[in-house]
């Protein structure tokens, strides 16, 4: 592998009120929809010969456009899934209890794991994200997109830089931004951080 490209899905009505989502299946909103049809216009500028798309609604419906307006192999992984939240999937961010919130909080700043026995650590997230990325190193093709969610993608772009863990909570990655690295001397380099699709599409008209 070469160069990877990483997006996050387009916007779900979750999304906009701010609802933890998880390993909840939620649809795209309508701008969600539009996102990922830009995206998909982007694609096509790009050199990518493999999507892989985390197997839950909102980011198979935006690799589908990808794929089929850009004309890419596609394959789907649950190892590509957004953390479990466990009791907290599906929950409003702002109607979160004091002790909820500073659970969350711990989470994702401290990286203490939720007292939830169904929820992830961020060590079982990024350990099926690497994993999954490690089992497609050797793949013919050289240039592989992921379709994933925020933190998910969040997690696996401060494991391959290795960035500080602790400032993780510092990036927000907006809903299908483009993010591309590329591997050589035996690591990974960032060549862009969360552009933004329609500024890319203003590029290219």
């Amino acid at each position: 592998m070469k160069r990877l490209f990483l997006f996050r899905h387009g916007e779900t009505d979750a999304n906009r009120v701010g609802i933890l989502q998880g390993h909840l299946d939620t649809r795209l909103s309508p701008l969600g929809v539009n996102q990922a049809n830009q995206l998909s216009v982007v694609c096509k500028q790009l050199p990518i010969d493999v999507i892989h798309s985390s197997d839950l609604i909102r980011a198979k419906a935006t690799a589908a456009k990808l794929s089929q307006n850009a004309g890419r192999l596609l394959c789907y992984s649950h190892r590509l899934r957004e953390i479990n939240y466990g009791h907290l999937n599906g929950q409003r961010i702002d109607q979160l209890d004091d002790t909820k919130r500073q659970q969350l909080h711990q989470l994702y700043q401290q990286h203490i794991p939720l007292p939830d026995p169904h929820a992830e650590t961020m060590a079982q997230l990024e350990s099926r994200l690497v994993g999954y990325l490690d089992s497609i190193m050797d793949w013919p093709q050289h240039n592989h997109g992921i379709i994933s969610h925020g933190q998910a993608l969040n997690c696996l772009l401060h494991a391959l830089l290795g960035w500080p863990k602790h400032n993780m909570h510092l990036l927000q990655l907006t809903n299908c931004s483009v993010t591309e690295l590329k591997f050589t001397q035996d690591r990974w380099q960032l060549v862009r951080l969360n552009q933004d699709v329609t500024s890319i599409l203003k590029g290219i008209s």
